[in-house]
């Protein structure tokens, strides 16, 4: 018999997809407990749909909690997820729509698995009426089968160190392992941290099934974006003339130093995210025009050579880049220029 569970929702102007999310969970095959509503201050009437949906199913108990200031989606899921009671907690956004055995899958493979602490998986991506769009999740985040692999094999800090792979409204976790984690770090998107914290301790797994229909819409706080091969090549040619990495870079750089002061940070692990943060830090010197251009080359050879820039940036696209930027922006070509 499978274990109780809890599902920890966030809402915020959620009207207009809530009640469809809601019907899903409660005819799952293995049904929650309770479902935990944290409300962001909503402006339209989410929280009174959700108050009908709970009186139409009494035997799920659903309770609502009303934020008396907007917390923002991070420190919602944070208050959501410490209400909770149960054993495990599957996370919740208000405007997608589960498949009717997610529950079942996921909690079954924390409780047959009690060296792993949460849970992923792929999903379908669909327009705001549910129609499928093209490709699904795990295409969009580059979680190929040789990711997946590497998973497996115990290397999950590895691949989540490159960009984040997981998707908040897919994961399950267990309550002992999150509230460990609390306060979340507010500056790093809460899925995205919490896989970092389970994969230095090898706490993390994924089910390769499409356990969701993940809506993308215009108010969505976050989304899966997928770039078309031509889209790539554009971004790739134009790369090289930006002034900075995008916000995202900055944000696991913060990360990745978070990391390595946290307690759970074995030796070996330190030392991985000490690298990788090391690496990109040399990247985002040369950015800024401050690495000396025969030494960077140096580094350069090196990083390439040892594999960082296939696992931890663009592979060959970063490497050009990175060698034109040498070139152009060293001190040694700069003060040359202006002699």
């Amino acid at each position: 018999m499978l274990a109780d569970y809890s599902v920890a929702m966030c809402t915020f102007n959620g009207a207009y997809f809530v009640l469809e999310q809601l019907d899903s969970i409660a005819s799952q095959t293995h049904p929650p407990k309770e479902i935990l509503v944290c409300d962001d201050g909503s402006a339209d009437n989410t929280v009174e749909l959700i108050r009908k949906f709970s009186e139409l199913h009494p035997l799920i108990n659903v309770r609502i909690h009303i934020n008396k200031r907007n917390l923002g989606f991070i420190k919602n899921f944070e208050q959501a997820i410490s209400l909770c009671t149960y054993e495990y907690i599957l996370l919740s956004d208000q405007d997608d729509y589960w498949v009717n055995n997610k529950a079942e899958l996921q909690v079954g493979f924390l409780s047959s698995n009690p060296s792993k602490k949460m849970v992923f998986s792929d999903a379908y991506r669909t327009d705001s009426k549910l129609m499928p769009i093209q490709p699904d999740l795990w295409q969009c985040v580059h979680f190929s089968a040789l990711n997946q692999q590497r998973f497996m094999a115990g290397q999950a800090l590895s691949v989540l160190l490159r960009h984040n792979i997981v998707t908040g409204a897919t994961v399950a976790l267990t309550k002992e392992f999150v509230h460990q984690q609390f306060p979340f770090n507010d500056e790093y998107p809460h899925d995205a941290w919490l896989a970092l914290k389970a994969a230095q301790v090898d706490a993390i797994g994924f089910i390769p099934q499409k356990l969701i229909k993940y809506r993308q819409h215009e108010t969505n706080a976050l989304g899966a974006v997928y770039d078309s091969k031509l889209t790539k090549a554009r971004k790739a040619l134009t790369g090289y003339w930006r002034s900075q990495f995008p916000p995202e870079f900055f944000m696991r750089l913060k990360a990745y130093q978070a990391l390595i002061d946290s307690e759970h940070c074995l030796s070996e692990q330190g030392k991985l995210v000490s690298q990788v943060k090391a690496f990109q830090e040399f990247r985002l010197s040369i950015m800024e025009g401050k690495q000396e251009r025969l030494n960077g080359f140096r580094y350069l050879v090196r990083y390439w050579r040892n594999n960082y820039y296939n696992n931890y940036a663009a592979a060959k696209g970063s490497l050009v880049k990175d060698m034109l930027r040498l070139i152009v922006k060293s001190p040694n070509y700069t003060e040359s220029t202006k002699q």
